[in-house]
């Protein structure tokens, strides 16, 4: 819910860039990486 509260005057598409180059900026996670071949 803080989200919400905190972001809630800014547009849609730019909190979605917020949070697609929050999520392109940090690496690889070692727990999740090649999780998809397991």
């Amino acid at each position: 819910m803080a989200w919400r509260e905190n972001f809630r005057r800014v547009s849609n598409g730019e909190q979605f860039m917020m949070i697609v180059g929050a999520a392109a900026a940090h690496p690889v996670s070692r727990q999740w990486k090649g999780y998809w071949q397991r």
